[in-house]
């Protein structure tokens, strides 16, 4: 009888390092109701860093809680509800509290057999990082600091081509030139989403749905990765007024881009940033801290 519970106790512990699961029930949040330790504090002894962004923690999160709580898992773990956005970390927790508060209780939970990540816990660093956030009030990315060239003085909205796009919603790839795609689609329900939609303009300041000619040859928008590696390059096509479309939303997230012409890169963004809209921010004018358009 005596090894029948060792064997048992065995199976007990070994099941604790499986996704979502510690010695006591899973609830909805993928925590525990009980056998676990609540906030005591394991992985140790990491500063909290201040001005803690969302650009900061996302490559953390990804990193060590993507294959179970990343919105691309192919095989969803039991109890482990995705956390792959703001809003998902921001939203309330059924044990109490934020999902944040609800992830750093469990990184630094003791003992680490009922933590996250399963069996190891989180890293001090990985633990202050979103007690960092969570104190800056889970802050979004740093607006764009802006594309280069960047022009100073008198703002004054020109239409290159003198042509205004006249053809209304008709679904074609050259539709709509300067506006914001994904916000339209999503809104009416009707057309793609993709990851990254926008408009290429010939100089910074151009009226909405200024028709966009003589686009050269050798044109495209590059995504990069905040190790600044090219992840997706969209070709900015003859007859397209400009507009690109592609990528799978939130891959990369953050990520930079920058308009390259031949391979030279004519203006590039300075800051990480997540909304792959781009139209929404780089209008005539600019939004969020974008100078103007996308432009070459």
């Amino acid at each position: 009888m005596n090894s029948l519970r060792v064997l048992i106790f065995g199976l007990l512990v070994s099941l604790a390092t499986a996704c979502g699961d510690g010695l006591g029930a899973v609830d909805v949040d993928g925590g525990e109701t009980g056998g676990g330790s609540g906030g005591m504090t394991g992985g140790g002894g990491g500063s909290v860093p201040s001005n803690v962004t969302w650009c900061d923690v996302k490559p953390m999160l990804d990193a060590q809680c993507g294959s179970c709580h990343g919105a691309n898992v192919m095989t969803p773990q039991p109890g482990a509800p995705t956390l792959a956005t703001r809003a998902q970390l921001r939203a309330p927790s059924p044990a109490g509290g934020t999902m944040l508060d609800r992830s750093i209780i469990r990184m630094a939970q003791l003992p680490v057999s009922s933590a996250m990540p399963p069996g190891v816990g989180g890293a001090g660093a990985d633990v202050a990082l979103l007690e960092g956030w969570r104190s800056n009030a889970g802050a979004d990315c740093a607006p764009d600091a802006g594309m280069t060239p960047f022009d100073a003085g008198v703002v004054t909205p020109i239409c290159t081509s003198n042509l205004t796009w006249s053809l209304g919603n008709n679904g074609g790839l050259a539709m709509n030139p300067g506006e914001a795609c994904i916000s339209c689609h999503t809104s009416r329900n009707r057309g793609p989403r993709d990851g990254f939609m926008g408009t290429v303009y010939p100089t910074l300041h151009e009226t909405p749905l200024c028709v966009v000619t003589n686009i050269p040859s050798g044109l495209a928008v590059q995504i990069l990765d905040m190790s600044g590696a090219v992840r997706q390059t969209f070709s900015i096509g003859t007859f397209s007024n400009g507009n690109f479309r592609g990528g799978v939303p939130g891959m990369p997230s953050p990520y930079r881009a920058r308009v390259v012409l031949n391979g030279v890169v004519k203006s590039e963004m300075l800051t990480a940033q997540t909304n792959g809209d781009c139209n929404s921010c780089h209008g005539t004018f600019g939004l969020n801290g974008a100078p103007g358009r996308l432009h070459w």
